[in-house]
């Protein structure tokens, strides 16, 4: 049986159809094709969808105004700027641009981040930011509401910035409003619903949701900041590019033409193509005399262990984020599971090669569609868009087929192998 595998190379614009890419856009855009514009069902539909997010987005616009002033840099003195961003490693590489865009915008103003990463073993904003960009990290995790409350107010900040996750619900955002005004801040914006599970199947067929880096960047647009595109502010300093160059050169691995990276874990293990695949990718590249090099955080390292092979190594727990950046700059590629080290990758300018479970809607995590990177996810299944936490037999993994892998990277290197 063929099965149809949707594959996102790095030009290609449009929404899914006959195993076709998708580039997506915010959840307001909804397509007006006339094959479903004469069925009175979907109409309704449509139109449905159309009014559940205009309606909570308004209800978070009218907070907004009611409760703050715009941002207006030439009209009010802007000293102290606090930004507002949770998530682990992909979240916060996501939000990037968008902080550059803030400290472009406000050059002389204090900005500092509120962040919590979640856990204590996962990656958190301050690990990877530039540090000339933000002047103080506060991370929440475990500090006691109350004692964070008074440390913000003392602080009396003039903008709060909410960038918020893409799954971030309505009243967790009407709370963060009122958190904000609380604090005495008299300058704020960034609520905005993108993404919900309303009639999940309709959502993921008729509407085009727009990846995280550019969402956030729109929504600093229209607030009248001026976005300089997608611009990663790593902190990799002098001594991190050092230790990375030592290693490669100890290691024989300096050459990159040779060098092709792998990342086989995932946060959720239904994000995770199966390891027998990638065992034999490796296999394949192996035989080409190409290395393999393996990427994640400690979590992944018996998992990336049972890679094997003459030429496979091993980098898993033994590199912090910012290193695994830097040695990602010495692949000619990368292939990753939908997970953080994958935005690691793109973020330093190596190219992608993502494997995307169709668990989620397409495209609100895909690498950017800059000619550089190309998106395999499996988009023809009936369980698609299930949200499920669990593993589900991962069918949608299983038949991305290696085959179908090498093409892409053949198609990628236009090797002649």
């Amino acid at each position: 049986m063929n099965h149809r595998i949707a594959v996102q190379h790095p030009t290609s614009l449009g929404r899914h159809n006959g195993g076709e890419s998708i580039q997506t856009a915010i959840p307001s855009s909804m397509h007006s094709n006339s094959s479903f514009r004469r069925q009175p069902k979907i109409k309704w539909i449509i139109w449905l969808l159309k009014a559940h997010y205009r309606i909570q987005n308004g209800v978070l616009w009218l907070c907004q105004r009611l409760f703050f002033r715009p941002v207006k840099k030439n009209k009010y003195p802007i000293r102290r700027i606090l930004i507002f961003r949770t998530g682990s490693l992909g979240d916060s590489i996501c939000a990037l641009p968008a902080m550059y865009a803030i400290r472009r915008n406000f050059p002389d103003a204090q900005i500092d981040v509120l962040t919590n990463a979640g856990a204590e073993n996962l990656v958190s904003l301050g690990a990877l930011i530039d540090s000339s960009l933000v002047n103080e990290i506060l991370n929440y995790y475990n500090i006691p509401k109350i004692a964070l409350f008074k440390l913000l107010k003392l602080k009396k900040y003039d903008v709060f910035i909410q960038l918020p996750q893409y799954d971030a619900g309505l009243f967790r955002q009407i709370r963060d409003i009122f958190i904000a005004r609380a604090l005495g801040i008299r300058h704020a914006f960034g609520w905005q619903v993108a993404s919900t599970r309303f009639l999940a199947c309709y959502q993921a067929k008729y509407i085009r949701f727009k990846n995280e880096r550019d969402r956030l960047l729109e929504i600093l647009e229209r607030n009248g900041l001026q976005t300089f595109g997608c611009v990663f502010p790593l902190g990799i300093t002098p001594e991190v590019k050092q230790k990375v160059e030592q290693m490669m050169r100890e290691n024989r691995l300096h050459d990159k033409s040779k060098n092709v990276g792998m990342v086989v874990g995932a946060k959720r293990s239904q994000n995770r193509w199966p390891l027998a695949y990638f065992q034999e990718l490796a296999d394949i590249l192996l035989a080409s005399h190409d290395c393999v090099l393996l990427f994640g955080g400690p979590e992944d390292a018996d998992l990336a262990g049972q890679i094997q092979g003459q030429g496979v190594w091993n980098f898993c727990g033994k590199l912090t984020p910012l290193e695994t950046a830097e040695m990602m700059k010495y692949c000619r590629l990368v292939i990753s599971n939908d997970t953080g080290p994958m935005h690691l990758a793109y973020a330093v300018g190596t190219p992608v090669i993502a494997l995307f479970s169709s668990r989620d809607y397409p495209g609100k995590w895909y690498p950017p569609a800059d000619g550089k990177n190309i998106v395999l996810r499996n988009d023809r299944l009936f369980c698609k868009n299930c949200f499920h936490d669990e593993v589900q037999g991962n069918m949608c993994l299983k038949r991305i087929g290696v085959r179908r892998v090498m093409e892409s990277i053949k198609s990628m290197l236009k090797l002649d192998k």
